[in-house]
């Protein structure tokens, strides 16, 4: 009877804390996260996703790539190459949640020159 007891507050403990990791909103563009930071706060998984999509939205800027001597796929590419590398050493030591707009607007830049987006 002791068993059970401890075995179902084990599956009722891991089922409460994998829930709870879906419960972070998936970032559907940079604009909302940034904009989210002050009033709720944001945690690193979604600064992590939000800087692709900044970077993204830079490589897929036809005339922001040609200004810089860079083209649509070749910025791409770069990402695709770097964003992995560039991710590691930017949020290196992060912090679980943001609450300044400042700095989720620097690791935004930081991330979208790292991979050649900028």
């Amino acid at each position: 009877m002791k068993y059970l007891i401890i075995l179902a507050l084990a599956a009722g403990g891991y089922f409460y804390f994998s829930n709870q990791q879906d419960s972070i909103p998936e970032v559907k563009s940079w604009h909302t996260l940034v904009n989210n930071v002050e009033n709720e706060g944001v945690y690193s998984t979604q600064v992590r996703q939000g800087v692709y999509i900044l970077a993204q939205r830079f490589c897929n800027d036809a005339s922001f790539q040609n200004s810089g001597g860079s083209s649509i796929s070749s910025c791409k590419k770069s990402l695709n190459n770097l964003g992995q590398m560039c991710e590691d050493r930017i949020f290196k030591n992060a912090p679980s949640k943001y609450n300044s707009k400042s700095e989720v607007a620097s690791l935004g830049k930081r991330f979208a020159s790292c991979v050649g987006a900028i």
